[in-house]
């Protein structure tokens, strides 16, 4: 790679945004597509193989938990070498090749083999992959730049559950059997049928975001790279007092306490079910909020631009208390509708915004190690929120999991809204 070609990745196309980014975001389209088809139906697939609500969060966490770890050493591998691009194309290749694993499950456990298998291609790529976003965006565009990709990731888990509603109709039909756990031989059959089918659909769209992975044009150029950008002088996301390192574990700890509360989204589809919602509607009502999520995250990343990225994860940590606490008194199928979208509201202003606001607070030359330690943290914490979810859905109420997920994200807003009481403001409007 030569520095030409590395430029030619940087190089604004419209906007401010970068051809990197743009592919970037056509790879997680693909890829989000062919995930969130399999995530629509994989607790319904669970339920209908025997498993419990405990079974399910402990699944999901075990899958997270595992992929944490990869996150950080993906990250930090990157940043030694400084080559991003292979370590993507792997990461995407290994989650497309656990859909047929997880289609050709007989039991839960072998399910959690397949989750655990996609989890740790998520691992493998996602550090990288951020590294490279904030590596080819301008850092005044850095709000617009994560806002755009996050935005074209929320489309494709649009298409995902939708094509996955449309499969799961030919093959089941509108019910009103919410989890076909009362159904029949014969009906318990067609329901995993449809499931199957919808499983082995989505390896079409995520061979195709491998094959996108490959028009990516590497930003690392090694250690002569790493060494001037070290050594450059400070701006205002990278200052010479070292604050910023102190905000970036700050943030960190931030993290910790939403996440310990921030259980997998299965349980947004359990509740769903639970509130009678059909099993082949499901997938319809969870896209409502990758709607919400789509259309909003570039308007959050152009606002973040503007009055700073932690007013705005503030905003997303107010919106998430209050969607959550609202889906634990829910009494209404209905009512899941309109707070899928207003959880929409929540992930585009935070999923974005905090990956902004890191690319802001670390090294540059030390970007894959910082985001894959917020992924690691993010993601180990869904292991013990999944579980405590989990035995709270089953031994306390329905609702206690939500209820318990919106008093962390309080905690969280508290903690968030103090930062500037131990490190002054930050220059850059937060």
């Amino acid at each position: 790679m030569t520095p030409t070609e590395e430029r030619r990745g940087m190089r604004p196309l419209f906007w401010g945004i970068t051809w990197n980014i743009l592919i970037a975001g056509v790879v997680s389209f693909f890829m989000d597509v062919s995930s969130e088809m399999t995530y629509a139906v994989a607790p319904m697939f669970l339920t209908a193989l025997g498993a419990s609500a405990s079974v399910i969060g402990l699944v999901e966490g075990i899958a997270e938990a595992t992929a944490a770890v990869f996150k950080f050493f993906s990250g930090a591998f990157a940043d030694k070498f400084q080559r991003y691009k292979p370590l993507v194309t792997i990461g995407y290749l290994i989650s497309a090749l656990s859909r047929p694993v997880m289609a050709t499950s007989r039991a839960w456990h072998q399910i959690l083999g397949a989750r655990i298998f996609d989890r740790f291609g998520k691992g493998v790529r996602t550090a990288p992959r951020d590294a490279i976003i904030a590596s080819s965006a301008d850092p005044a565009h850095y709000g617009r730049s994560f806002g755009l990709h996050r935005a074209m990731d929320q489309a494709g888990a649009i298409l995902g559950p939708a094509i996955a509603a449309l499969i799961l109709l030919v093959y089941i039909g509108a019910t009103s059997d919410a989890t076909a756990k009362d159904a029949d031989a014969a009906t318990l059959v067609k329901y995993v049928h449809g499931y199957r089918a919808v499983i082995w659909w989505s390896l079409v769209p995520g061979i195709l975001a491998v094959i996108a992975t490959l028009f990516i044009i590497e930003t690392g150029r090694g250690a002569k790279k790493e060494k001037a950008e070290s050594a450059a002088p400070a701006t205002s996301d990278t200052d010479a007092t070292g604050s910023n390192r102190a905000r970036y574990w700050y943030f960190l700890g931030v993290m910790f306490v939403f996440s310990i509360g921030n259980s997998s989204n299965a349980f947004l589809i359990l509740r769903a079910l639970d509130l009678g919602i059909s099993s082949a509607m499901v997938p319809f009502a969870y896209a409502t909020m990758n709607v919400v999520y789509t259309a909003a995250s570039i308007p959050w990343g152009i606002w973040a631009d503007k009055i700073g990225f932690r007013r705005v994860i503030l905003v997303g940590f107010g919106v998430y208390a209050v969607v959550y606490f609202a889906m634990g008194a829910a009494n209404a199928g209905w009512m899941m509708w309109v707070l899928f979208g207003a959880y929409g509201l929540f992930e585009s202003a935070f999923e974005g915004q905090s990956r902004a606001y890191l690319a802001r607070l670390a090294k540059v030359h030390l970007r894959g190690t910082s985001f894959g330690l917020y992924h690691m943290l993010l993601a180990l914490t869904v292991f013990p929120a999944s579980v405590i979810a989990g035995l709270l859905w089953d031994k306390v109420s329905h609702g206690a999991p939500f209820y318990y997920g919106a008093t962390m994200a309080a905690a969280a807003f508290v903690m968030l809204l103090a930062e500037p009481m131990f490190f002054g403001r930050m220059n850059e409007k937060a």
